[in-house]
């Protein structure tokens, strides 16, 4: 989700909220406000656990970035083919998650949408048990590794431009498929 909100509106708001946000509390949640927007409002919340404010302002809220989601989640759960990197390539573009926290994010909205099906082709005993099993353990290597790389200096500088790269590469790669049965017979010599 994206919102636009008056700069004079925003702050006015969170200086109310500043007296009840503690700086140095021993529950480190208490030190933030809660955002939440709905109905062409931002609601803001603070609480020291005594004492709680609640305020709102205007702001302009924009849903495609929900909508892209939605969609993610469809391609996802329908076809899976790089549904995880079209997701990842949403949280940051479209809800602007810094790499590390759309990346973990991203492996935990992968659960549901991998167990689901497991769990239905499990039950029709449509699973290669040992085949699944080898490469979880890559996907388990695989996982540790992207994790200990995404959390470099420079990951986001490389990670986005090799996720260009491969989706690049993809729909290439997709097209090529597609248009081979109309493309061969028009060539002179089929192999």
């Amino acid at each position: 989700m994206e919102l636009t909100v008056a700069k004079a509106d925003l702050q006015k708001e969170l200086q109310l909220c500043q007296g009840v946000v503690e700086k140095r509390s021993t529950i480190p949640i208490l030190s933030n406000v809660l955002l939440k927007a709905t109905d062409g409002r931002l609601q803001i919340a603070a609480t020291d656990l005594d004492v709680t404010i609640l305020s709102s302002c205007e702001a302009k809220i924009t849903t495609l970035g929900m909508i892209a989601l939605v969609g993610v989640g469809f391609w996802l759960g329908f076809i899976v083919l790089d549904g995880a990197t079209y997701l990842l390539l949403v949280l940051i573009l479209m809800f602007h998650y810094p790499l590390i926290r759309a990346n973990a994010l991203k492996a935990l909205l992968c659960i549901p949408t991998t167990l689901v099906p497991i769990l239905m082709f499990a039950g029709d005993g449509n699973i290669r048990w040992g085949e699944g099993l080898v490469m979880s353990a890559g996907s388990i290597a695989g996982g540790y590794i992207g994790a200990r790389l995404t959390m470099h200096e420079r990951a986001k500088y490389w990670i986005f431009r090799i996720l260009v790269a491969v989706l690049i590469l993809e729909i290439v790669h997709l097209s090529i498929q597609y248009a081979a049965p109309y493309i061969q017979p028009l060539l002179p010599y089929h192999f």
